[in-house]
């Protein structure tokens, strides 16, 4: 074995990394998928000669030796279930780099946190009317409830950096019992408050959001529809997912995307 090839593996040791033959079989799988457009990412076109085990000697390209290095290093920590999802993604724009490949090791967990913020948004939603509600556990109740209104009247975009935080913090209540709606004192009896006229206009135009929140929590899923086309993984999935949860039909355009994506079996849309 030359210096190169010493000094790489003296860099996995030392680095906890992902097992070189992982690698390898990451490498193959995705040049066997894309062909050259893969490897030709990291080709740099200066070889190195390596001595294999057999005792024969090949010629191996520096870029793409190095790049294995890299992503051994930078995939530590994933685990086999998770590297088998990558390696089985479908990547619609052609071969990944290793930020791309990393996301999809892991895109589910993404697509979970979101998908439980627009669950949060519909059972809340439903919540304030005295609706029927399905959680999917106590820990999705709970980060709702740290966000408070800004749930039901923020765009779900706009959510998506205080959802984590709120969904990270309500870890420690996900034992915590949900209590029934009908328990919750929503505003105080109005014999035990006197406010000024503008406290109560500021008051009435708070509320007024409120209702319009309520709204739009409801119609968000059909302006996804209206643009199904161009909607991701995530966008789709919650559409879906919510206008279940409104117990209303779900357009065929949602139908169509979902199944153009992938999502059609996984969501009972079909193939």
């Amino acid at each position: 074995m030359n210096v190169q090839s010493t000094l790489n593996t003296q860099r996995l040791t030392e680095s906890h990394a992902l097992p070189l033959a992982w690698v390898e079989k990451i490498f193959r799988k995705m040049h066997g998928r894309f062909g050259n457009q893969f490897v030709d990412k990291f080709r740099s076109g200066e070889s190195f000669e390596v001595t294999l085990m057999d005792g024969n000697t090949e010629e191996r390209d520096t870029g793409i030796e190095n790049a294995k290095t890299v992503w051994a290093e930078e995939l530590a920590g994933f685990s086999g279930e998770e590297i088998a999802r990558g390696m089985a993604a479908k990547f619609l724009y052609g071969a990944p780099d290793l930020d791309k490949f990393q996301v999809a090791c892991r895109q589910t967990v993404e697509i979970d946190i979101e998908v439980r913020m627009q669950l949060a948004i519909t059972q809340m939603s439903r919540r304030r009317q005295y609706l029927e509600e399905s959680w999917p556990d106590n820990r999705t109740f709970w980060a709702a409830q740290r966000i408070g209104n800004d749930l039901l009247i923020q765009e779900p975009w706009r959510l998506k950096a205080k959802w984590v935080a709120a969904w990270m913090d309500a870890e420690r209540d996900s034992n915590r019992t949900i209590p029934d709606a009908s328990t919750q004192v929503l505003l105080p009896p109005p014999a035990k408050r006197t406010m000024t006229k503008a406290q109560a206009n500021e008051q009435a135009a708070q509320l007024k959001l409120a209702i319009s929140g309520l709204r739009n929590a409801k119609s968000w899923p059909h302006q996804i529809a209206e643009t199904a086309k161009q909607a991701g993984m995530v966008q789709i999935t919650s559409a879906v997912l919510a206008l279940r949860g409104l117990r209303e039909e779900v357009p065929n355009s949602l139908i169509l995307r979902a199944r153009e994506l992938g999502l059609g079996r996984q969501l009972g849309l079909g193939e």
